[in-house]
């Protein structure tokens, strides 16, 4: 099976990462995954210490409640995969009480950390402070790094003991649901920020500040530290919803080498940089899988040479609005697809990306997979000889939306007009249809067609005209999925035509004599006018050839 040492590994190689003066550090791996950091209901008691400082400071961060606290995510709900990070759904937020960390005020200083935004629309705060500046007129924090709410791109904004206001606009603007890890990085007179977007091209800098030279630009030390949520004039501000994983501050300006994701050796001498990226929606069920190979320990430009083959673990489906707290590995439907490490054995090196393509993937799912690395491992359990893998995952295509127009219609004019009932139909599996739009394929010469509610699947139609109408109505969801249906409509200058032409059957009144759906005196007194007429024969007929 896949065992339990991957994650007791990543946290040792991360507690055992020390570069500069680590000061504070969480990484949420003390937790149970799905749970709050304090589960009020059980104990009672408000503030509590909901993940501990790994820096050994004791710079602990602390859950209000089970609802303004931060929980701890499902397992695997981090950038590499593997472990716990800490969920935040627009209310909650954790937070530092110590002595120490509030008056933290350095010079030269990182504040790393990695996060997912579900809305990065707006201000989101991730990390911020507490309490007044002290200078005149400024009523936020002395710090903050957010995503701004002009242009929603990162943003850093920190006041000095000097009474500076500095702030940095970057050049990232965050996806929904992906993955980041953000550095801000300062060595007193120059203020770097980095990202590492996990896509294998490690960290970019996505912006930079030169501040004024000959002044003391070290933070100014005010309130509390918080994570999830801002302060701005005395308010609790700017939740996010999403999460947060790996935070570290540091007492020194770090380079990007000794930035949390550049120590992981999940990030590069495990399989690594999967296609479709981790957490990817609407991957189409053609979709092929893959990662590029595990990087050799000593030389982290070539992969691994002594991997043997790749062990490519495909999960069963599972419902994505309902997913499991980790999938089932044990499952025998689970696929488990031994890849060679080298397909072309003439070069006799290690291919750097490997590839898979799987066949039989649903709709509407969500799938797991991992890829470890084998060490000529015997076999695919054979733990001692293989490098695991992250656990990524990915959901396919939505169903595309079911559409009906409804049944074809028979009408006639009434004064000059007919108005009919549309009654289409749009269902969607994963109910996120965005646009529902009726319209008009054809219709007769000089017609006027109009539509009630062209959005609406149930509104009314007033039409002009005798003849052939053609009405489509067209479904869209929110994974571009489209789907249309169309009907007629045929109108009619009077109820007697449309009778005429009912496509169900026409039987005309015995002794409706001049054709007009009705048997009528009209019809009587064209009787009376032949009364008594003898069509019958008075003699012979000669017929045929002479």
């Amino acid at each position: 099976m896949k065992n339990a040492t991957k994650l007791f590994l990543v946290v040792i190689l991360l507690s055992s990462v020390t570069f500069g003066a680590t000061i504070l550090h969480y990484d949420f791996e003390d937790g149970t995954p799905g749970v709050p950091m304090n589960d009020f209901p059980v104990t009672q008691i408000n503030g509590i210490v909901g993940t501990a400082d790994l820096s050994g400071n004791g710079y602990d961060m602390y859950a209000w409640d089970d609802y303004w606290g931060p929980w701890f995510s499902a397992k695997g709900d981090t950038p590499t995969g593997t472990g716990l990070s800490s969920v935040h759904q627009s209310h909650n937020d954790g937070y530092t009480l110590a002595d120490g960390i509030r008056r933290w005020s350095p010079s030269t200083w990182t504040i790393e950390l990695s996060f997912k935004l579900n809305n990065p629309s707006g201000w989101r705060t991730l990390i911020g402070r507490d309490d007044w500046t002290g200078i005149d007129g400024d009523i936020g924090p002395s710090l903050q790094v957010q995503s701004n709410g002009i242009d929603d791109a990162m943003r850093v904004a920190f006041v000095t003991v000097s009474d500076e206001h500095y702030e940095l606009y970057s050049s990232l603007v965050p996806e929904p649901g992906k993955w980041y890890h953000l550095a801000v990085v300062t060595d007193g007179d120059r203020l770097d920020m980095y990202a590492d977007q996990f896509d294998g091209n490690g960290f970019q800098n996505i912006g930079t500040l030169i501040m004024e030279a000959g002044i003391d630009h070290s933070l100014l030390a005010t309130g509390n530290w918080t994570f999830g949520r801002g302060w701005y004039n005395g308010n609790f501000v700017d939740h996010i919803d999403g999460n947060m994983d790996n935070i570290r501050f540091s007492d020194e300006a770090l380079t990007t080498d000794q930035l949390i994701p550049a120590t992981l050796m999940a990030t590069k001498e495990q399989a690594h940089a999967p296609q479709p990226p981790t957490g990817a929606a609407g991957v189409p069920l053609d979709q092929v899988l893959s990662w590029t190979t595990a990087l050799d320990p000593n030389d982290a430009n070539v992969p691994n040479p002594a991997i043997t083959g790749h062990n490519l673990w495909l999960s069963i489906a599972y419902d994505p609005m309902n997913p499991p707290d980790a999938p089932n590995w044990q499952d025998p439907r689970v696929q488990v697809i031994e890849i060679p490490a080298d397909t072309n054995p003439a070069d006799g090196n290690v291919d750097p990306i490997a590839s898979y393509s799987p066949t039989g993937l649903q709709r509407d799912a969500l799938y797991y997979w991992i890829v470890d690395e084998s060490l000529g491992a015997v076999s695919t359990e054979d733990w001692e000889n293989i490098i695991e893998g992250a656990m990524w995952s990915f959901k396919t295509v939505t169903s595309a939306p079911e559409v009906d127009a409804g049944r074809n219609i028979l009408t006639w004019l009434k004064e000059g007009t007919t108005t009919v009932d549309l009654g289409g139909t749009v269902t969607d599996a994963t109910g996120d249809v965005t646009t529902t739009t009726w319209s008009v394929i054809s219709s007769p010469p000089d017609s006027a067609v109009s539509i009630a509610n062209s959005s609406a699947a149930v509104t009314t139609v007033t039409l002009t005209e005798t003849g052939t109408y053609v009405l489509e109505i067209h479904a869209v969801d929110a994974a571009l999925n489209e789907e249309a249906d169309q009907m007629e409509i045929n109108v009619y200058s009077d109820s007697c035509e449309a009778a005429k032409n009912n496509p169900n059957g026409y039987t005309a009144p015995l002794g409706d004599v001049n054709n007009d759906c009705k048997m009528d005196f009209i019809d009587l007194a064209i009787l009376m006018a032949s009364w008594l007429d003898d069509a019958s024969l008075t003699e012979d007929v000669l017929y045929g050839p002479n």
